[in-house]
């Protein structure tokens, strides 16, 4: 049974491996759209050729890694003993660390590793380090999503804070403006709001998520409101 399962693995290795890389490039296109939501031509153009240069970036470290997973498997399971590693090894996996080393990332490291040693090893340092990277991973995503927001959307995205609101109340607010936007419609502006899963449709009502609600208490924070986004 087992010598079946991985022949017929080995026959859908090459298809599994494309859906993932096809996953992986929707997720980036994505990711691309909703960041140059609203922006001018020559912005989306230049955020394209960082998060290209990005995804091109992290494929090259990806396949790097994978081939010296290869290769240390390999090693392994010819070696008549096991061994700590061979300085080509350990010189590869540092060549990995440098594709992006700079003293900011050092200082960085340095202040999460005194934080993490303040936790007892075990459970205790994971919850720390778990709660800073989804700490980390909501302000960014509060971050972009303040950049990429339509005034008129947070100006619907405050009024569905107070109550719930049919989807033709909406219109009102999709009308703010809109004059500067010709090409874009209803369809998209509203369905910005349900992509970033700040609102919620059911049937012909809509209301807030807890996203959209964080969102917001975010801006109040930081003393942002619709009046500081471009009339758009």
């Amino acid at each position: 049974m087992a010598d079946f399962l991985r022949t017929q693995w080995r026959d859908i290795a090459g298809n599994v491996k494309f859906w993932i890389i096809t996953v992986i490039l929707g997720i980036f296109m994505s990711v691309l759209t909703v960041l140059t939501h609203g922006l001018r031509w020559w912005q989306q153009g230049a955020l394209a050729l960082i998060y290209g240069f990005m995804l091109i970036w992290a494929i090259g470290v990806t396949v790097m890694m994978a081939r010296q997973s290869e290769h240390a498997r390999s090693f392994t399971q010819s070696a008549a003993k096991p061994e700590v590693g061979t300085p080509e090894q350990f010189a590869a996996i540092d060549k990995i660390y440098k594709t992006y080393d700079n003293q900011l990332l050092h200082e960085t490291e340095e202040l999460f590793r005194a934080s993490a040693k303040k936790c007892q090893a075990g459970d205790e340092r994971e919850a720390f380090l778990i709660r800073s990277l989804a700490t980390i991973t909501i302000l960014s995503f509060f971050e972009s999503t303040w950049y990429s927001i339509f005034a008129s959307q947070l100006a619907a995205l405050e009024q569905l804070n107070m109550r719930f609101l049919k989807v033709e109340d909406l219109h009102p607010y999709f009308q703010l403006n809109a004059d500067q936007r010709p090409q874009y419609q209803f369809e998209s502006w509203f369905g910005y709001l349900k992509t970033q899963v700040l609102v919620r449709q059911d049937g012909y009502n809509v209301g807030i998520t807890v996203r959209g609600r964080e969102f917001l208490k975010y801006l109040v924070e930081y003393g942002r409101t619709a009046k500081d986004k471009p009339s758009l």
